[in-house]
C-alpha cells in the first residue's frame, strides 16, 4: 500500500460494477465488434437479440447459486454473470475514522458517518453530474485489465447532499488502472465457477488536484481532521488529495444478470505532484540481484514507478 502523509480519511462500505461479461465468453470478435456462435460464425444480425441470448443459454456447463452444476440452472458461463451491465461503477460508502497521529485512528469526529461519493464526469448539457462513473475491461481476455473511470470525487455529505452538503469535492482526470491484484485474498470459495473472482482483491488509485477544481465547502469547518486535511493539501510541496481504495470479497450472483458487490476501503489523504497519480507510492519488495544458479536470501527496497 502506499506511504500516506498524514492526516487520513478512511472510509468503506460496498462497490458496485455493472460490468458487461459477454465480451468475456470468447464469442465477440472484438476487432469487428460481431457477435459469433459456437462454430464461430457471426450470428445474423436481422434475427432477434433474444435468439441469440438464448443460444448462449444452451451453450456449456449451467450452475446453480452455489456454484453447482445444474443442467436446468440459470446461470450460462458463455454469458458470465451480467451479460447486460451498463458499464457503470458506483459506491455506497462512509468515513469510518480518522487518523491524524500514525496509528491513532479517531472515530469521534464529525466527519465519521459522512458519506464518501465517485461520480463521473460533469455533463455540460445537463449541468450534473448525477451520471455513473464507469468500469470497463481493456482486454476482455484478461481478468488484470478491469479498469475505473471517476470523473468526480466528493465526501462530507450528511444525508442528502442538498440536507447537509458535502465538505469537499474536486474533478478526476484520467483512468484508474488495476493495481496491487491479489489473487487469493479471499481462501474459502468452494469450488464456485467464478471462484477465481470471488478470491481476488486488487487496488485503484487516482488523484484530485487544485488543477482540476479541489473545492473545500464551508460544511468542511465542522470537522477538525477535515481542517487539518485542508491546510495539508494547500500547504507548499502539496498538489491535492490521492484517493486510493480496495475492491474484495466479490459477492457470488444468485441470479442471472446482477451486478458485482464488492467490499470497498479506502483511504483520502494528501498527495504530492511528483507522486504517481494512479500507482501507489511509497517503495517495493524486489527479488536482491544474485548471481545465475545462486538463491537470493533477502530483499531489498526499490522505488515504485
Amino acid at each position: 500500500m502506499s506511504v500516506f502523509d498524514l492526516p487520513r480519511l478512511h472510509f468503506g462500505g460496498t462497490a458496485t460494477t455493472h460490468l458487461p461479461t459477454g465480451a468475456r465468453s470468447g464469442l465477440v470478435d472484438l476487432a469487428t465488434n460481431t457477435a459469433l456462435t459456437d462454430d464461430g460464425q457471426p450470428f445474423p444480425a436481422h434475427r432477434p437479440p433474444g435468439e441469440y441470448h438464448d443460444h448462449l443459454d444452451r451453450l456449456g456447463p449451467r450452475f446453480d447459486s452455489s456454484g453447482r452444476p445444474a443442467p436446468d440452472g440459470p446461470f450460462s458461463a458463455a454469458k458470465g454473470e451480467d451479460f447486460a451491465g451498463n458499464g457503470h461503477f458506483s459506491v455506497d460508502a462512509r468515513i469510518t475514522g480518522v487518523e491524524v497521529r500514525a496509528g491513532d485512528v479517531d472515530t469521534a469526529d464529525p466527519v465519521v458517518g459522512r458519506g464518501v461519493d465517485m461520480w463521473g464526469h460533469y455533463n455540460e448539457y445537463l449541468a450534473t453530474t448525477v451520471n455513473r462513473a464507469r468500469v470497463f475491461d481493456v482486454d476482455p481476455s484478461s481478468d488484470w485489465t478491469t479498469t475505473l473511470m471517476v470523473g468526480q470525487f466528493c465526501f462530507g455529505r450528511d444525508g442528502r447532499s442538498h440536507d447537509v452538503g458535502y465538505m469537499a469535492t474536486g474533478g478526476v482526470r484520467g483512468f484508474h488502472p488495476p493495481r496491487w491484484h491479489n489473487a487469493r485474498h479471499v481462501r474459502d470459495v468452494g469450488g464456485h465457477w467464478l471462484a477465481e473472482r470471488l478470491r481476488r482483491s486488487v487496488v485503484h488509485q487516482f488523484a484530485v488536484t487544485e488543477q482540476d477544481e479541489l473545492t473545500w465547502l464551508d460544511e468542511a469547518a465542522a470537522s477538525p481532521a477535515v481542517r487539518h486535511l485542508r491546510a495539508a493539501a494547500a500547504a507548499e510541496g502539496a498538489g491535492g488529495l490521492v484517493v486510493q481504495f480496495a475492491l474484495s470479497h466479490l459477492a457470488a450472483p444468485l441470479a442471472p444478470d446482477r451486478p458485482g458487490r464488492w467490499r470497498l476501503r479506502g483511504t483520502i489523504a494528501p498527495w504530492r505532484p511528483h507522486e504517481p497519480r494512479t500507482y501507489p507510492a511509497g517503495r517495493l519488495l524486489v527479488p536482491e540481484r544474485h548471481a545465475p544458479g545462486r538463491t537470493p536470501v533477502s530483499c531489498t527496497t526499490s522505488p515504485s514507478s
